[in-house]
């Protein structure tokens, strides 16, 4: 009866893994919104699902072609839009997190290089301490409304 215990120890081991946070995050129509050359402030937008067990947390990000990259949340207050750093943003377990214009986003600060629609950028998201997930986020021309992210004061 080996084999009961192989699979016992394999079932512990999975189990583990999958309430340790080891599921990947599935990230869809990630997208950075296109700017002048000479704009310092990039947002970049995605849809984030979870589909683990345990909830799970991003806690930073950063990029290759940016000097930095912060998490932020679009507020009113006192009429007009602010943006507000976030230390992080919680997906629930089996549940998904909408990064959009007028809400949560990725602030991508300094772009090391010109970037315009249809160009790529490699976006690094902090899961926790110890792991790192990297998507692809395609530049694309905004909206245009209201919420468009480089009107407002930071």
């Amino acid at each position: 009866m080996w084999y009961r215990s192989l699979f016992f120890s394999l079932s512990v081991f999975a189990c583990h893994a999958a309430l340790a946070g080891d599921t990947p995050l599935r990230i869809t129509d990630a997208w950075v919104r296109e700017a002048p050359p000479n704009q310092e402030v990039r947002a970049a937008y995605m849809r984030i699902y979870n589909d683990g067990p345990g909830p799970r947390r991003i806690t930073g990000a950063s990029s290759s072609e940016f000097r930095s990259v912060e998490i932020h949340r679009t507020v009113i207050q006192d009429g007009l839009a602010r943006m507000v750093a976030q230390p992080e943003i919680l997906i629930p377990a089996h549940g998904e997190v909408v990064l959009k214009p007028g809400g949560y986003h990725l602030m991508l600060i300094g772009p090391l290089k010109p970037l315009g629609s249809g160009d790529s950028v490699t976006i690094r998201l902090q899961l926790g301490t110890e792991v790192q997930q990297t998507i692809e986020a395609q530049v694309r021309q905004g909206d245009g409304s209201a919420a468009d992210h480089e009107h407002h004061h930071h």
